[in-house]
């Protein structure tokens, strides 16, 4: 065990003990300027106020990923198993008291211990969604989300830093914006962003922040070497509202087996090829076709397995769609009425 978790895990202890905690008000404001020929400055100003006590901090740092991730950082916990010894992932705050992590690094559990500062409680898992890997911990202290800027669209080449609460940021390049995962349990997560390297030491679950401070996602759990995974913030929130509203997620579903293009399938479009055809679902419904390409889907150009899984979640269950699909020699629209994955499950 490293020996920031021992000191982690001594603390813990001691902090076991005390029945009530202070509360914690978080408030980070973030400007950023650039010059021609100069690297990026920032002054982040945070403001922690535990148990009464106030404590200004400005940081000013050379490291681009220390700094565009300091307001992040402030949103950002640690994750425990429930006798402190491990560190399980690392969350995102979402909400006031609601926070968001890697729901494989939680290995099942239903209760874990959140650190943030010199606090530690102990919280409960209120949902986990299979598919975006997004768990939801729902913590009695009042523990705000740090503000920042909106995040924009991420492209191949792209610079992010990962989160580190406790030490210096790490920063990575997106390799594919749309990608598919190699996950620590044998099951892919599709349309995810892939970076360049693994995780290393840092914890899953840590929050991603672009060159301009922006959260762009969070960490999923990947095989130990596999090239790091970031869910897309915007689908992490969407899962977690939907779990702290209904206790679970649901995704829009088409009834197809979809894959990615592959030299045998001899087709002449690039999309997402369609293996397989539910006839009592939506899809057949709406006429495609077992051998169809999905190459677009409500006017977003799809060229992969992973872009249409990406498209697909811009739409709610419910949703009435087109989708074009290259079929012989032709395009195609079909019109679908779209399901959710817990109507399949029902």
């Amino acid at each position: 065990m490293h020996a920031r978790h021992r000191r982690r895990t001594r603390r813990i202890r001691r902090n076991l003990g005390i029945c009530a905690f202070g509360t914690i008000m978080v408030a980070a404001m973030l400007w950023l300027s650039t010059e021609p020929g100069t690297e990026v400055r920032v002054a982040a100003d945070l403001a922690a106020m535990v148990g009464g006590n106030t404590a200004p901090d400005t940081a000013t740092t050379l490291s681009w990923a220390d700094e565009v991730a300091s307001a992040a950082q402030a949103g950002t916990a640690t994750v425990l198993s429930d006798h402190g010894t491990e560190t399980l992932a690392l969350a995102l705050v979402v909400r006031d008291g609601f926070l968001i992590t890697s729901g494989r690094a939680l290995k099942g559990r239903t209760e874990v211990l959140v650190a943030w500062g010199d606090n530690v409680e102990m919280a409960t898992v209120i949902g986990y969604d299979a598919l975006t890997d997004v768990s939801v911990i729902r913590l009695d202290a009042a523990v705000l989300p740090a503000s920042g800027p909106d995040a924009g669209a991420l492209q191949p080449g792209d610079m992010i830093a990962l989160v580190n609460p406790e030490g210096a940021s790490e920063p990575r390049m997106v390799v594919d914006p749309m990608s598919t995962s190699s996950s620590s349990d044998g099951v892919d997560l599709i349309g995810i962003v892939e970076l360049d390297r693994s995780l290393g030491n840092l914890p899953p679950g840590a929050p991603a922040v672009d060159e301009h401070g922006a959260v762009v996602g969070i960490a999923s759990a990947t095989a130990e070497y596999a090239p790091a995974a970031v869910v897309p913030i915007e689908v992490a929130r969407d899962v977690a509202d939907q779990i702290i509203e209904f206790g679970e997620a649901s995704h829009p579903r088409i009834g197809i087996t979809a894959r990615d293009i592959t030299e045998a399938d001899d087709v002449s479009a690039e999309g997402a090829y369609v293996a397989a055809v539910d006839p009592d679902g939506a899809a057949a419904a709406g006429g495609m076709e077992l051998g169809d390409v999905i190459v677009s889907i409500q006017g977003t150009a799809v060229t992969s397995m992973a872009e249409m899984i990406g498209a697909l979640r811009s739409h709610d269950p419910g949703d009435v769609i087109k989708i074009v699909v290259h079929r012989g020699n032709r395009l195609v629209d079909c019109t679908v009425d779209l399901g959710s994955h817990l109507d399949a499950a029902d």
